[in-house]
C-alpha cells in the first residue's frame, strides 16, 4: 500500500469545522506540500527549518527554555510530563523491568536495615518535621540516614536515631560518603529528638526562603576558596585555624563537599 495522501481542504472549511490544521496540496515558498497551521498559516515542513534558525540565536535559544521550564512548572506542564512519563512506561518493556528492579532492590536493602527495635513514631514525625521545613522555608528537604543502610566503609540501621534533615542539595553531593567523625560522635538516642526540634529551628531561621538558600551556598563557596588558599592565611590567622579544624574534622577531605558536611546544616 502506497501512503496515503492527505484530503484537500480549505483555511475557511478547516475553520468551520474547528479543525488545527488543513491541507491545501499546493507547495508552500520554500516547496513543502505538507499540512498547515489553521491559527498562523505556516507549513509544517517548514518548522525544523524555522526552528533551527531560532535555536542558532542564543538570546532566542535562551528565551525558548526559560518559556519551557516555567511552562514545566504549572499544573498543565506536570500533567503532560507525568502522562508521558507513564506512556513510555508503558511503552519500553525495559523501563518497567529497571523501575521494578530498583523497587525491589530499595524494599529489601530497607527492611533488612530496620530492626525490631524500630521506633516508627519517631520516624514518621521526623519525615513530617523535614516536610513543614520545606512548606516553611521553600527550600527542598531530605531526610538522610548519617550512615548510609549501603556504603563502601560502614552500614547503617534504618532507625530514627540514624535519621538527619538536610537540604536536598548538600544530601545530593553527601551521595553515599561517610565523614569519620560522624562515625564516632553520633548523638545520644535520648537527645535525638530535642536535636532534631533545633534542627527545624535552626534551618527555619537560616534559610527564610530559596534565594536565602542558594545566598548562603554562593557564600560559602567563596569562603572556602579563601580557606584553602595558603597565601590567605599569614595575612588572616582566623582562616589558617579554620583550615586546620576543616583538615581534622573532614578526615584530611579537600572538597567543597567534604566542607559542607561539616557545616551545622548538615549534621
Amino acid at each position: 500500500m502506497g501512503k496515503q495522501q492527505n484530503k484537500i481542504i480549505s483555511l475557511k472549511e478547516a475553520r468551520t469545522k474547528g479543525l488545527k490544521k488543513y491541507f491545501t496540496g499546493k507547495p508552500c515558498k520554500w516547496g513543502h506540500i505538507s499540512e498547515r497551521i489553521v491559527l498562523t498559516g505556516n507549513c509544517q515542513g517548514c518548522r525544523p527549518y524555522v526552528y533551527k534558525k531560532r535555536m542558532s540565536n542564543p538570546v532566542t535559544k535562551n528565551k525558548i527554555y526559560e518559556g519551557n521550564k516555567k511552562y514545566m512548572q504549572t499544573k498543565v506542564g506536570k500533567d503532560k510530563k507525568n502522562a508521558a512519563d507513564r506512556l513510555r512506561g508503558k511503552i519500553n518493556s525495559k523501563t518497567i523491568a529497571y523501575r521494578r528492579y530498583k523497587s525491589a532492590q530499595n524494599y529489601i536493602k530497607t527492611r533488612l536495615a530496620t530492626p525490631k527495635w524500630e521506633n516508627k513514631t519517631l520516624s514518621k514525625k521526623i519525615y513530617k518535621i523535614a516536610n513543614d521545613i520545606q512548606k516553611v522555608t521553600g527550600v527542598k528537604m531530605d531526610v538522610d540516614h548519617i550512615i548510609p543502610l549501603k556504603a563502601d566503609t560502614v552500614c547503617g540501621l534504618n532507625v530514627w536515631y540514624n535519621l538527619t534533615i538536610i537540604p536536598r542539595y548538600i544530601n545530593s553531593l553527601k551521595n553515599k560518603n561517610v565523614l569519620p567523625e560522624i562515625v564516632d560522635h553520633i548523638a545520644n538516642k535520648v537527645d535525638w529528638m530535642e536535636y532534631i526540634d533545633s534542627k527545624y529551628s535552626f534551618l527555619c531561621k537560616t534559610f527564610p526562603n530559596q534565594e536565602r538558600f542558594e545566598t548562603y551556598i554562593e557564600k560559602q563557596k567563596e569562603l572556602f576558596k579563601m580557606i584553602m588558599d595558603k597565601k590567605n592565611h599569614k595575612k588572616n590567622p582566623t582562616l589558617y585555624k579554620l583550615y586546620l579544624m576543616f583538615q581534622t574534622s573532614s578526615g584530611g577531605g579537600k572538597t567543597f563537599t567534604n566542607y559542607l558536611m561539616c557545616l551545622p546544616v548538615s549534621y
